[in-house]
């Protein structure tokens, strides 16, 4: 290994920790501000704090976070309401300051595997703002 390579692989250590165990355990991207993490089971937040002061703001974390819901109308008017909670586990794809979730195939109707969803959550080495952004797939008539 070169130490161009050791240099930036420490850089990366110190300044973001992205820990994925397995199993149940959530992802957690953190850095010297802000720490957030997610259900490994559903892509819900269930945790945001502060590492410096270990200050919690998710005050009552559920058993099924969430991290989004969906109203769709459908022809009649009526509505539909999704959320990740209700997905099969989502792919979670890791970066160094990212964190990407795709939820796919949801049903709507009588129509199979017609919405994916897609949401990544940026946290930057020296920044203490998190930028969630989804993309909604609608393949639905």
């Amino acid at each position: 290994m070169s130490v161009l390579n050791r240099i930036f692989g420490f850089a990366v250590l110190v300044s973001i920790n992205l820990a994925a165990a397995g199993g149940n355990a959530p992802l957690t991207l953190e850095n010297q501000h802000l720490a957030i993490s997610f259900s490994s089971q559903t892509g819900g937040i269930v945790s945001i704090a502060d590492p410096e002061t270990h200050h919690e703001f998710v005050s009552q974390p559920s058993a099924e976070p969430l991290s989004w819901r969906l109203v769709l109308k459908n022809r009649s008017g009526k509505e539909v309401t999704l959320e990740n909670a209700q997905a099969a586990p989502p792919q979670i794809e890791t970066e160094t300051d990212s964190l990407t979730v795709k939820w796919t195939g949801f049903d709507l109707a009588d129509q199979q595997d017609v919405l994916d969803i897609r949401m990544e959550c940026l946290l930057e080495p020296d920044s203490d703002t998190a930028y969630l952004r989804f993309w909604v797939d609608n393949r639905s008539h």
